[in-house]
């Protein structure tokens, strides 16, 4: 998993019987990350992911999906909890 995020969970309930269809899987801020996210006024916590998914044909392709988009959002640092 990417550096700040941990495994939340994952669906691929459709991909099962339909194996055109893609499943996800869902990665969470890890403790740090939610409560920084948790702290930050509610106009930011819009802009911000507390959540990220990844879509893919296997669990390895949507685990690397949401590894991507978690690497993109921007990570708790100290100038960040600072505007707290």
């Amino acid at each position: 998993m990417a550096e700040g995020w941990r495994f939340y969970s994952a669906d691929f309930s459709v991909n099962s019987s339909e194996p055109s269809q893609r499943g996800n899987v869902m990665l969470i801020r890890d403790d740090h990350g939610r409560k920084w996210w948790h702290n930050l006024p509610e106009e930011k916590r819009d802009q911000v992911a507390l959540l990220v998914t990844g879509h893919g044909m296997s669990v390895d392709e949507a685990v690397r999906d949401a590894n991507a988009k978690a690497a993109l959002a921007a990570a708790p640092t100290q100038q960040q909890e600072g505007e707290k």
